[in-house]
């Protein structure tokens, strides 16, 4: 009797541990797992050779694309393929913004996104920066007087290049044998020169100069090419990103996101703007 009762009741307990098994198997998994998006899928960046690109080509790549399982693209326009020069197309002219158009409804057709640098090759510039609102620099000249000496001609940079992209004067100091240290930018003359002449002993006069890096976009795709312009001010931002503005208008065309690809500002360590709000930040 035992026996037969011990048998019975392993045999429950088996069919209980089957069926509750079959139950968890069978169960709706919907809530275990979120739902497959495109950003949950991989991406990948999209260099555009030259922006070399066409309706065709891009309907067909996205379609590739999207069956490999990607959710979308980042596009970064870049220089161009030898022997495909007839092809590049300017970069955010009106011709490359409807390239643009054609990308995002094609990709969308697949359940794809599309990112984009905002600019080409590295780092920021291009033809809309102007050299003052180009990367900066500090430029330094240093000045040795004895007493009663004055420097004679306008303090200018030495290096022509720097004259050139229209380097300013932004403060002038002088240091004494003693430990002074004394501030002489408001005797600067408006034709650039110092009126003031050393005191007693050997005096060093430094004057800083606000410069330019000078360096241009690398690897600029076609319409890209300029000087990089100075990441550390608002007005030369202001200026990079009007172009933007003009090419895009008040609609952001479908692009998802906008970034940054580089930040390769070779050099640079100044912009005009600091002496004023160093002054307001730490008196």
């Amino acid at each position: 009797m035992k026996k037969n009762l011990y048998r019975w009741m392993t045999g429950l307990s088996l069919m209980l541990v089957w069926v509750l098994s079959s139950a968890a198997q069978t169960a709706p998994t919907k809530n275990l797992w979120p739902a497959v998006t495109k950003e949950t899928k991989p991406w990948s960046r999209w260099w555009w050779m030259g922006s070399a690109i066409d309706d065709k080509n891009l309907s067909l790549r996205l379609k590739e694309y999207a069956l490999a399982g990607f959710g979308g693209m980042e596009i970064t326009p870049i220089y161009g393929a030898v022997g495909y020069e007839k092809q590049y197309i300017s970069f955010l002219s009106p011709e490359w913004m409807r390239l643009l158009d054609v990308t995002v409804r094609e990709a969308s057709k697949s359940g794809m996104g599309i990112d984009m640098n905002t600019g080409t090759g590295w780092p920021f510039g291009g033809p809309q920066i102007e050299p003052s609102n180009s990367a900066s620099r500090w430029v330094i000249n240093r000045y040795e007087l004895k007493e009663g000496e004055r420097i004679k001609g306008k303090l200018m940079p030495t290096d022509p290049r720097q004259v050139g992209s229209g380097a300013q004067i932004q403060v002038v100091t002088a240091y004494g044998p003693d430990g002074q240290a004394i501030v002489l930018t408001d005797k600067l003359s408006p034709d650039g020169s110092l009126n003031w002449q050393a005191d007693k002993g050997n005096w060093e006069v430094v004057a800083l100069f606000s410069g330019h890096t000078l360096q241009m976009v690398k690897r600029a795709a076609p319409g890209g090419e300029g000087l990089v312009f100075d990441h550390f001010s608002g007005k030369a931002l202001k200026q990079y990103l009007t172009r933007f503005d003009d090419a895009f208008g008040r609609s952001n065309h479908g692009i998802g996101s906008f970034f940054n690809d580089s930040y390769e500002l070779f050099g640079t360590n100044w912009t005009p703007e600091l002496p004023k709000e160093f002054l307001q930040k730490r008196g």
